[in-house]
């Protein structure tokens, strides 16, 4: 970011929940840090956006969110702060740990603390996440999904040419006959 921004926070992602800490800076004076836990889900993004409206957060660059790459759970937030304005920055999980040096303690809590304390140390080096891109996210899916059909379907090609060596060959036909639809090309 290029000014310093107003409003430093930090969000611990999970399956069904996201945990976080928001830290206000006035005329380089840091307030207390709040934290709050949300379910991740599109209602509990609504019922966070109306809590960081009463925080006060300016969805503009005067704030930062900064969130772990989940890969899938912080796809909500993701699309939560393109549509809404408020810049994210998803970070490298393991970079970000390493940047804390040896921490004690481990709870979503005191991690949304450790992201939000992240943005406010590295917010002049953070770039924002652009805008989630829903026909990119579906395009990276399908290839995901392609990706691990074609895994699976070499698996099974291995695994029948190995009952092959020990089965008798009406068995290994029942099984080729049974595994035909999934290895058809």
């Amino acid at each position: 970011m290029k000014k310093a921004a107003k409003f430093y926070l930090g969000m611990d992602v999970s399956k069904l929940w996201v945990d976080i800490a928001v830290q206000c800076v006035i005329k380089q004076s840091k307030q207390p840090m709040v934290t709050e836990r949300f379910d991740n889900t599109t209602a509990g993004m609504k019922i966070m956006g109306k809590w960081l409206k009463k925080q006060q957060v300016s969805f503009d660059d005067n704030s930062m969110l900064v969130i772990e790459n989940t890969g899938v759970y912080h796809r909500l937030v993701w699309e939560y702060c393109s549509t809404e304005g408020l810049p994210l920055y998803i970070g490298n999980a393991t970079h970000i740990k390493w940047s804390f040096g040896i921490a004690r303690g481990k709870n979503d809590k005191i991690d949304s603390q450790r992201l939000c304390s992240y943005a406010l140390k590295n917010a002049d080096e953070l770039k924002t996440t652009p805008v989630l891109n829903p026909v990119f996210l579906k395009l990276k899916d399908m290839m995901t999904a392609r990706s691990r059909l074609l895994a699976q379907k070499n698996s099974m090609k291995v695994y029948l040419g190995e009952l092959k060596l020990t089965n008798s060959k009406e068995t290994q036909l029942i099984m080729e006959q049974v595994h035909k639809a999934a290895l058809r090309e």
